[in-house]
């Protein structure tokens, strides 16, 4: 049996136990996704071979590939998630891409209800070129993002299909050839195969012979086709239309030779076009290539060529998009200060300062647009859009250094450049800048004037775009802001919001992030004012967007695009709570968090505020929303979903204690800490407990009738899940420690955490199917190259093996990357004794320490394991989130929790190796009696704390993850 069988045979027994049980978790999880890539990835080898793709080898594949997919889908639009979910779509667009190139020879292979979607016996393929295009290139796009080799089959079997299906004279032809070129191009470099290479040079040409004799007429090329594709995109937001001008725009490119006299224009011409694709997307790809172009364009252009200024700020704005992407404190002119016009705190996140590589984006469009104002000639309409560019990055330089004479000059410079006559459809960017700087200087020095300035120039923005602009919505938005800027706005300005932002929500052409940002400036206003019906309202549409925000970017934009809307999840479950709506504030906080998690591990349990409310039959969960207007424990039990308000955890107090419990013990265990150090750490950290104990754990507990047992009396359990600013606290180690006996939480409760709700009901089915025997593994690192050696890692391992005889150990050389990622996929357990890394800001940071280079939570979510129970991560902060993005739960932990692993014991903070040693020996012998992992880890922590009653930064780093 080949491996392309091998592969088929798996994928095809999983459809068969679907269809025959009709259970979800066969075509749902991640196992189902994995096997599909390596049996996809298979028949990528084989087409590309020497001898050519075997028919009966390949078309079976792709069906089989294809069915899954639709499967998938099918179950996608079941529970109707499309809206706030976009997975579905890439399951959908993989389907139809396997599937309708087969349907021309195997109709009967095609599913039924793939028929009625797309009436397959009319020529759709033929009437919707540009729309198959924009799928094909957004299958690739994912495929080079997600680095995933066998994710470009659907896009190249899409394209091909519409070679064939397309007349010779059909206008999408060149940018079909082109976008196929380039994606076999990729999946070159992605899995060397020549004859993929040879493929994508035979469509280049293709690309370019099929432009014909206009490709040699650049003004005529230009002026006929791209321009008219480019204005269908402005004028009604066609994506479509936008892909195909790229398309054409990059063939245009490679026909001409390097020395020709239209080259330069040309590639600026291509520039341009990707600046919007990456406006309309907000992927980094397209940004990168737009730079790369245009600094190519930069080169082919001469010194005296008119259009070197137009070329020059078109490159100045994008290092101001850069600057934009990478700098969380603004997204450019559009935000308008908005923090600051809506009376929202900005979390220190989004205050930090850039770095120094953003700050030269900044003073490189500064410089671009000095130099473009230079080599203009004296006409106004000639220097206008230098003035534009001058004013938006002075505007963005005073907000970082404060100078006078940038905001002044920003200010002039934006008046020139608007009043300029010309088009409105062209004015528009200048009118939408103008706002930006005259709402800077009423926010900064009190001019009411120019505020006002302000919304007439929105207004007139507005009007000029008209509702089917692609950038209609965009000028809404400026508008909404600056009416909620106004001091005392009144009814009339709040029921201009409202139409404003109902227009822009409503609206076909806005893009996802303009949408978000407007529904999340318009909650925060009318929460402001306490209209709480309309923020709950507007909170919840952006929060559903979030998904869409985020899938198909990498990881790293992913991250940058979630940063910029932190905390609108809890602010709308607060404004659900004030309007006496508990059910949909849980839903709200579920689909907000864990954002990036859910898009790379398909959840089964469904997220349905019923299913939700049943989450409390084991014990009860309790749900901790923090927002700046109230803070509430949502406490699910057997009965159901209650309130319990906290009012003593008040922004102020978190702000006071929250440095204290995340940092104290960092402090005390610091290699370098004296002795004064570690008592007065101890100190400030016990005092923290104890607040967290008063304010949030006896209340709570009190609430849910949890006392102190009886004598002899096993203890209850408690999920805790806290969102937002409470995500990173101790919860489970709250109590008053400075004398005997004082209460604590762990006298009268077994504490477990859970990232979500749904991840809880997850991983209660997956513990509930324990294997009689589980094997377990270990990774010890005593010695790791660059860091302290780990002699109680030796120690652990060495315990373990006494205690289970035979297990799999990897020690020091033998835990390198390759050999523990495969011994992962066959582990029901596994122990690390290693060093952990956590990062504060790049997730890519977080990992843990191997012989010869780290095992990141990248590599851990994309794991596939079976049958997998529990992880043991002995290492320092490996339960310690991503402070910037706290909802997100990004950590060593969770990632264990993402790959398969239902139950996970990690640490807060750093940890004593000493204390580790004995907190596991107590931990694994409890496990091997019978006992449960979160029973088993109360017992060790208990039994730790009898020995160092005074110093919890020693007994209480560790949490149970889980079920």
């Amino acid at each position: 049996m080949g491996i392309i069988d091998a592969e088929l045979l798996m994928v095809r027994r999983r459809i068969e136990r679907y269809t025959s049980t009709g259970s979800l978790e066969f075509i749902m999880e991640e196992a189902a996704l994995a096997e599909v890539r390596r049996l996809l990835t298979a028949t990528m080898r084989s087409a590309f071979a020497p001898r050519g793709a075997d028919p009966d080898v390949f078309i079976p594949a792709q069906v089989t590939a294809g069915w899954l997919h639709w499967y998938r889908w099918a179950h996608w639009a079941a529970f109707r998630r499309a809206e706030y979910d976009p997975r579905y779509t890439r399951d959908r667009l993989s389907a139809l891409a396997l599937l309708v190139p087969v349907h021309a020879v195997h109709s009967d292979a095609v599913p039924e209800s793939l028929h009625e979607a797309l009436q397959l016996d009319d020529p759709g393929l033929r009437d919707d070129l540009p729309g198959w295009l924009e799928a094909a290139e957004d299958l690739a796009v994912h495929a080079g993002q997600a680095q995933e080799p066998d994710a470009y089959l659907p896009a190249i079997v899409t394209l091909q299909a519409m070679l064939a299906a397309s007349p010779a004279t059909s206008p999408e032809r060149p940018a079909v050839h082109a976008t196929l070129s380039r994606a076999l191009t990729a999946l070159h470099a992605a899995i060397p195969t020549p004859a993929a290479e040879e493929e994508a040079l035979l469509h280049s040409r293709q690309a370019v012979a099929a432009l014909g004799p206009e490709a040699h007429g650049h003004d005529d090329y230009r002026n006929r086709r791209i321009a008219s594709l480019m204005k269908r995109y402005e004028t009604k937001g066609d994506l479509s239309a936008l892909i195909v001008a790229l398309g054409r725009a990059r063939a245009t490119v490679w026909v001409m030779p390097h020395d020709a006299p239209h080259r330069g224009s040309a590639l600026v011409l291509l520039g341009s076009i990707l600046e919007a694709v990456f406006a309309a997307r907000h992927d980094r790809r397209f940004l990168d290539e737009a730079m790369s172009v245009m600094e190519h364009a930069r080169a082919a252009l001469p010194v005296t060529d008119a259009e070197r200024s137009e070329l020059l700020t078109r490159l100045g704005h994008l290092h101001m998009d850069r600057y934009a992407l990478f700098h969380p404190a603004e997204d450019d002119v559009t935000r308008l200060r908005a923090e600051e016009a809506l009376d929202g705190p900005r979390s220190d996140a989004l205050a930090a300062a850039p770095s120094v590589s953003v700050l030269t984006d900044l003073a490189e469009a500064i410089a671009l647009g000095r130099e473009a104002l230079r080599v203009a000639d004296s006409r106004a309409e000639s220097r206008l859009a230098a003035n534009y560019l001058l004013s938006r990055g002075l505007q963005l330089r005073y907000e970082q250094g404060g100078d006078p004479a940038d905001l002044d000059e920003a200010v002039t410079r934006a008046r020139a450049a608007h009043a300029v006559p010309g088009p409105e459809g062209d004015r528009l960017p200048l009118m939408h800048n103008l706002c930006g700087v005259l709402q800077l200087l009423h926010t900064e020095r009190g001019d009411t004037n120019a505020l006002e300035e302000a919304i007439a120039v929105a207004r007139e923005a507005v009007e000029a775009a008209g509702k089917g602009h692609v950038g209609h919505a965009a000028h809404l938005w400026t508008l909404i802001v600056l009416l909620a800027s106004r001091p005392g706005s009144g009814d009339a300005d709040g029921e201009e919001i409202a139409d404003c932002t109902d227009q822009a929500l409503a609206s076909a052409t806005a893009s996802v992030p303009i949408r978000l940002n407007i529904a999340w400036d318009a909650g925060r206003h009318y929460a402001v004012h306490g209209e709480w019906v309309l923020a709950a309202r507007y909170l919840a549409h952006g929060v559903g967007l979030l998904p869409q925000l985020v899938d198909g970017l990498g990881g790293q934009d992913q991250e940058h695009q979630l940063l910029r809307h932190t905390g609108i999840a809890p602010l709308a479950a607060a404004c659900a709570l004030n309007t006496g709506e508990p059910a949909a504030a849980l839903e709200l906080l579920e689909r907000g968090r864990g954002v990036l998690s859910t898009l790379s591990h398909i959840p089964v349990a469904p997220t349905v505020p019923e299913e939700l409310l049943r989450s409390g039959a084991h014990g009860p969960v309790v749900v901790l929303n923090n927002s700046a207007y109230r803070t509430d424990a949502l406490l699910l039990t057997r009965d159901g979903l209650d309130v319990l308000p906290l009012p003593d955890v008040t922004p102020d107090a978190v702000a006071e204690w929250m440095p204290v419990l995340s940092e104290a013990p960092d402090q005390i265990h610091h290699p370098e800490a004296t002795l004064a150090d570690r008592l007065e750490g101890e100190e400030r950290f016990r005092a923290g407990l104890a607040w967290l104990w008063d304010a949030i754990a006896a209340p709570v507990l009190d609430a849910l009738g949890i006392g102190a047992p009886a004598p002899g009396r096993p203890l209850g359990r408690i999920w805790w899940c806290p969102t937002f600013t409470l995500s990173a606290l101790p919860l489970h180690a709250a109590g008053h420690f400075g004398t005997a006996g004082g209460p604590a939480v762990l006298d009268r409760v077994i504490s477990s955490y859970t990232p979500t709700v749904t991840a809880l009901l997850r991983n209660q089915r997956a513990a509930r199917a324990r294997r009689p025997d589980p094997e377990l593994l270990t990774v010890a690192m005593e010695h790791t190259p660059g860091q302290m050696s780990l002699p109680g890692a030796r120690a652990e391992a060495e315990m373990l093996s006494s205690l289970f005889p035979g297990h799999r150990v990897l020690l020091n050389e033998a835990a390198g990357h390759a050999r523990v990622l495969d011994a992962l996929g066959h582990a029901t357990r596994v122990h690390f004794a290693c060093h952990g890394s956590h990062s504060r800001i790049r997730t890519d940071d977080i990992c843990l320490r191997l012989h010869d280079r780290p095992l990141t939570t990248r590599d851990i979510t994309a794991l596939h394991t079976s049958g997998a129970e529990l992880a043991f991560l002995s290492g320092c902060s490996t339960g310690r989130g991503h402070i910037a993005l706290p909802d997100e739960n990004l950590h060593l932990a969770t990632a264990f929790h993402q790959a398969g692993f239902p139950q996970v014991i990690a640490a807060m903070w750093s940890i004593s190796d000493f204390a580790t040693y004995n907190l596991a020996r107590e931990f694994y012998t409890s496990l091997g009696q019978g006992a449960g992992a979160a029973s088993a880890l109360h017992h060790a922590v208990h039994t730790l704390r009898a020995a160092y009653p005074a110093n919890p930064s020693l007994w209480g780093a560790y949490i149970h993850l889980g079920a």
